[in-house]
């Protein structure tokens, strides 16, 4: 990928982060990396281009993120601990909140397409933290009422709704939701 338009796609990346889908235009990242709106139309022709590479990249590394975290330890809470560091790790960039979240709050606006890459990608880390609740309870590591899925899909709004709150209160709320859950897994 060439250095303009991965630069063109990690503004765009930040924008929807911070501003949403909707609210961001062709001439923010003319303004922000001080280029012609022509040029981004050369890579992206049309937004809803851009909107899907970006979701298809943050997919990409999200994916990678978790399989590197998986790779890295067998112990379900080193796993759980690696996926609120990614979380972490989103709202640490200048109060951004996940793609999925800012896409998920306009999906009556997007473009189909790019509803259906952020359905795909929850979908995924939903199932991911399914299995690792699943070898946890079945370790003994972990307890909680009910079944992983609904315990993953659980914790999995939660992070969503607590970048959303941490970046409106900046507070620590973020890391209030992921000790309570900490807390309450570990018995």
């Amino acid at each position: 990928m060439g250095n303009r338009k991965l630069e063109i796609l990690e503004l765009a990346t930040e924008l929807i982060q911070t501003k949403g889908y909707s609210a961001f235009s062709y001439q923010d990242i003319s303004d922000g990396l001080g280029i012609r709106k022509a040029s981004i139309h050369h890579h992206y022709p049309k937004k809803k281009d851009l909107g899907k590479a970006v979701l298809e990249n943050y997919t990409g590394r999200a994916k990678k993120n978790l399989q590197l975290v998986s790779e890295t330890s067998n112990d379900p809470w080193q796993r759980l601990d690696g996926f609120f560091e990614l979380v972490r790790s989103t709202q640490q960039k200048r109060d951004r909140i996940c793609c999925i979240g800012s896409v998920h709050a306009a999906l009556s606006v997007v473009p189909i397409e790019i509803g259906e890459t952020a359905n795909n990608l929850a979908h995924f880390i939903i199932s991911w933290l399914s299995k690792v609740l699943r070898e946890g309870r079945k370790e003994g590591n972990m307890t909680f009422l009910g079944d992983p899925a609904t315990q993953a899909l659980t914790i999995f709004c939660a992070m969503q709704g607590a970048l959303q709150m941490n970046r409106a209160k900046s507070d620590g709320i973020l890391e209030s939701v992921i000790t309570q859950f900490k807390t309450s897994l570990s018995g």
